[in-house]
């Protein structure tokens, strides 16, 4: 897993999780896919 931190053009900063190449756009919702496994 690789987190890094992003920012919009708007100048939005958020955190996105990648796994298995699939990007995630916070932990809730990595946790949701994790757990439909």
């Amino acid at each position: 897993m690789t987190a890094q931190i992003v920012r919009t053009d708007e100048g939005t900063t958020y955190t996105e999780y990648e796994i298995g190449g699939i990007g995630y756009g916070s932990l809730e919702a990595l946790k949701t896919a994790l757990e439909s496994c």
